[in-house]
């Protein structure tokens, strides 16, 4: 440890053990501190994974703290943290709640068609090397070999144009559910006894998701819509969040609108996905955006399998994956008649908006 340094590191407590030595990784350029402790792991992967080469029984590891010195404009060292995984992002149960889904899981998952259940275990087993691993090169890698894997092949099309195709009807059903589950879980964070108190206005119905749609959808609701924007007062980001929701969900049209823009965002992004792992693989080089790819990839692998195990576990019993995935382009087809079909929404015909959530137990009851 360099002299000027001992002070500091030793009040923070970092400092090596017996069988630990220091290492310095230097000449590293670079914008803030976290970017440079990610550039430093990258080099220190390099060396363990050369050192393997000649020594397969066990690796070179390090402690997750580094400590950084910035050589110009501020010299005062910091001790940074390993900063979450990309695969790491995504939403989590509760563990009581996910031990639960884990045995309705084991007990009613019914892929027993030939290969089925072989490809949505290999697919499990590829998603928790992903999460396991902390490089994002192979945490890319894993989730296009997954996707690729548990889609369908599709005669006459190339491979990227079949799984786009298969992923759509998914990830379009899901996707007006999504942000309102999301929009009603900010609400909840911001102050849930407020928020109860507006969504008991719309209806008496325990599904708080459904009386958030009610709320921004129905033009009878404008009332209960403006207590609520003035209710959240400095809350600056999340009132226009609400009111250009609501925007969009009054109007069938602009729903429509909102979700052929999402359709196209899905394409472009699957295809990035695509180039990326062709570029690693053939290159072996990476894109400095692969982390949001990553987020992206991991999000639509959730989503699908979410989709999986609902429809095979649940009352459709379904026995094979190709039957999930055209379940759900049927789904979809008459999602959009539906809302071709739609003039305004009322309590009749909404529901059908939150997609798979439907269908599903909300998360956000026991909340409110």
């Amino acid at each position: 440890m360099p002299e000027n340094l001992v002070p500091f590191a030793a009040g923070k407590g970092f400092v090596a053990n017996v069988n630990e030595v220091i290492v310095r990784v230097h000449g590293i350029q670079s914008f803030d501190i976290y970017s440079a402790r990610a550039e430093g792991e990258r080099q220190l992967n390099d060396v363990r994974d050369f050192f393997v080469l000649f020594y397969h029984k066990s690796q070179v590891t390090w402690r997750n703290e580094a400590l950084v010195v910035q050589l110009c404009c501020e010299e005062t060292p910091a001790i940074v943290d390993k900063p979450k995984s990309s695969m790491e992002k995504g939403f989590d149960l509760k563990p009581a709640v996910a031990s639960k889904r884990m045995n309705w899981l084991l007990r009613n998952l019914n892929l027993s068609s030939r290969g089925s259940f072989e490809r949505f275990d290999r697919v499990v087993e590829l998603h928790g090397i992903g999460v396991a691993n902390q490089i994002p090169e192979n945490q890319l890698l894993n989730l296009w070999i997954s996707i690729e894997t548990i889609t369908p092949s599709h005669v006459g099309q190339n491979k990227i144009t079949g799984v786009i195709t298969s992923l759509k009807p998914i990830l379009m059903l899901n996707y007006v559910g999504r942000l309102i589950e999301r929009v009603t879980a900010d609400l909840v964070r911001w102050d849930r006894f407020r928020t109860a108190r507006i969504l008991k206005k719309i209806s008496k119905d325990k599904d708080v998701r459904l009386n958030t749609l009610r709320l921004l959808s129905m033009k009878e609701h404008e009332p209960a819509r403006k207590e609520l924007y003035g209710m959240l007062g400095d809350f600056h980001l999340l009132r226009y969040r609400v009111f250009r929701l609501s925007e969009i969900l009054c109007d069938p049209q602009k729903v429509q609108e909102l979700l052929s823009e999402h359709e196209k965002k899905i394409s472009w992004q699957i295809r990035r996905i695509y180039r990326t792992r062709n570029l690693i693989v053939h290159s072996g080089q990476s894109p400095v955006f692969i982390h949001a790819l990553i987020e992206n990839g991991h999000d639509y692998l959730d989503q699908i399998l979410s989709q999986v195990m609902l429809a095979s576990c649940g009352d459709y019993h379904m026995s094979s994956l190709d039957q999930v995935f055209e379940f759900a382009k049927i789904r979809y087809e008459r999602f959009e008649s539906k809302l071709a079909s739609s003039t305004e929404f009322d309590n009749d015909n909404l529901i059908f908006l939150l997609g798979n959530a439907a269908f599903q137990p909300t998360k956000l009851a026991s909340m409110i």
